[in-house]
């Protein structure tokens, strides 16, 4: 009866299926590797720059640099990775909210 059962373990284990990192990990190239780096330090500047624009201490000069900073971070990640979506979003949110959508804000940015 154990060793049946050992078997039974052993054909299970083996046809369990591996986890979708596993897969990701074994196709990716060292290239691929530090595109998505480069894609998501170019995230983080443009959240920066985006965060950076709502300060309201700040000058109507320095916000508008700052949008006009994340918006080119959003835009150089998304030409490492043109199928992201998630650039392209942050792009049309961050005009939006910035020059069309100041008037639900509790308090108004110059821009």
């Amino acid at each position: 009866m154990m060793p049946m059962m050992r078997s039974l373990l052993i054909v299970v284990l083996v046809g369990a299926t591996a986890d979708a990192s596993v897969w990701d990990r074994a196709l990716t190239s060292p290239e691929d590797e530090a595109k998505r780096d480069l894609y998501d330090a170019k995230m983080l500047e443009g959240d920066t720059a985006t965060l950076t624009s709502t300060i309201q201490s700040t000058s109507i000069k320095n916000s508008l640099e700052s949008i006009k900073r994340a918006e080119a971070a959003y835009r150089k990640a998304a030409e490492l990775r043109p199928r992201e979506g998630e650039p392209y979003f942050r792009i049309g949110n961050l005009l939006y909210q910035m020059h069309f959508d100041c008037d639900t804000m509790a308090s108004r940015l110059p821009t």
